[in-house]
């Protein structure tokens, strides 16, 4: 029984090797006749539709993560941006403030009564509680020092502290009246009502035009000469007995970069 399987194992040997060589034979004779390239163009023509497909597949796949990666990069970009937009602004705010400082300084300098009287420059200080400057006892600054700004009165120093000092303005409903009087020589009280400032106490008869200046007259702790503002333009206010006219002083406390205490 063995020797009979041994014989069959041999015969299966045999057949198989006459086939691989036959095989071998007939695909060396399909080359040199050249049926072999035509099969395989065929495949070829097959397999790239296949393959265009597949890439087809994988970048439909990747699209959405670049789409992300992309969206990521475009946030951080647009925020890097804002930020020194920001910062470029802020800086801006900054060179714009010094140099209106400057030019009021400027006019200040060049002022012709600078060098008659002791003056100090000082910086607004906008308050809700209370209009104020950066300047005290320590710079000299006393009670009842007048504020001026671009040679305009608006107002007087009405408390003290070493480095700041509350600053009564004219447009204030309780603010102290100025003597003053207009351009064609009518005298009356500047006084404050909360929202602008007014020349009250005109005689009746008295006829003023809109754009006449008002100076101060002089009185204790305000010398004569100093320039209040002009007449408004708005219709002049009549009372009996007395005549009162709107002041526009042309310039403000709350926007004014410096202001000088006499």
């Amino acid at each position: 029984m063995g020797k009979i399987r041994m014989n069959r194992s041999k015969q299966q040997w045999v057949q198989e090797g006459i086939w691989a060589v036959a095989l071998s034979l007939a695909m060396f004779l399909a080359t040199r006749v050249g049926w072999v390239e035509p099969v395989v163009i065929a495949m070829q023509g097959s397999l790239v539709p296949v393959a265009s497909r597949v890439t087809t597949v994988i970048q439909y796949i990747e699209q959405p993560f670049f789409s992300l990666s992309h969206l990521y990069s475009s946030t951080a970009e647009l925020a890097e941006v804002k930020t020194k937009y920001a910062t470029a602004l802020a800086q801006l705010s900054q060179l714009e403030q010094y140099k209106a400082e400057n030019q009021q300084l400027r006019k200040m300098i060049e002022n012709r009564y600078l060098a008659l009287s002791p003056r100090v420059i000082a910086v607004p200080i906008v308050s809700y509680a209370y209009p104020a400057i950066a300047a005290g006892s320590n710079q000299q600054i006393g009670v009842g020092g007048l504020i001026v700004t671009a040679d305009t009165l608006l107002g007087r120093v009405s408390a003290v502290l070493p480095a700041e000092a509350q600053v009564e303005l004219l447009i204030n409903k309780d603010a102290r009246p100025v003597l003053a009087e207009t351009e064609s020589g009518f005298q009356g009280l500047v006084k404050g009502t909360g929202r602008s400032v007014i020349l009250t106490q005109l005689p009746a008869e008295a006829t003023i035009d809109p754009g006449e200046r008002i100076i101060t007259v002089g009185q204790p702790g305000i010398k004569a000469g100093i320039f209040v503002g002009v007449v408004a333009a708005d219709q002049v206010i009549a009372t009996s007995p007395v005549k009162t006219v709107p002041i526009d002083q042309l310039v403000s406390f709350y926007t004014t970069p410096l202001v000088e205490v006499w």
